[in-house]
């Protein structure tokens, strides 16, 4: 119920007292404003860095391979709260290849997000069994992109 602007205008008060030395006992901390996961079957969001967690922060989480004898992931990397990836924003995507041929659910790939304090994101990805890896770093972007300018101005067109 509280409007973007009412709480731009607190954090922006709470942030002067603090600076002018009135208050003392606020600690501010930077927050992930998303979840942030990976595409998993399904077309789904699998959360790894959950939306609110302090950062500087790593976060891990463990896949199977879904396919048999599989030798390589895609890593597809997401930002948003839907469950589906449609209504999330894709970050990026990587490829961990040369996988151990094996059957399917026997491939482990741990998936480890590490956000730094300026907001920098490293994701990579490693075959347990054999600790192949791969990484990529994702840096922010300010901004919509141009799909998402067009369906927020066709939304407020429809509820005018």
């Amino acid at each position: 119920t509280v409007t973007p602007d009412e709480l731009v205008a607190l954090g922006a008060a709470v942030h002067s007292g603090i600076l002018g030395g009135d208050r003392q006992e606020v600690v501010l901390l930077d927050v992930t404003p998303h979840s942030l996961g990976v595409r998993v079957a399904g077309d789904r969001m699998s959360v790894v860095l959950p939306a609110n967690t302090s950062i500087p922060t790593r976060s891990k989480k463990s896949f199977a391979t879904t396919e048999d004898h599989q030798t390589y992931v895609t890593i597809e990397v997401y930002q948003g709260d839907d469950e589906s990836i449609r209504g999330n924003r894709r970050l990026g995507k990587f490829t961990l290849s040369d996988l151990r041929p094996a059957p399917r659910g026997q491939s482990r790939v741990e998936v480890a997000f590490t956000m730094d304090a300026d907001g920098i994101l490293e994701v990579s990805a490693t075959e347990l069994g054999t600790g192949r890896a791969a990484t990529v770093t994702i840096e922010p972007s300010g901004g919509l992109s141009a799909a998402e300018i067009s369906r927020l101005g066709h939304k407020v067109a429809r509820s005018a």
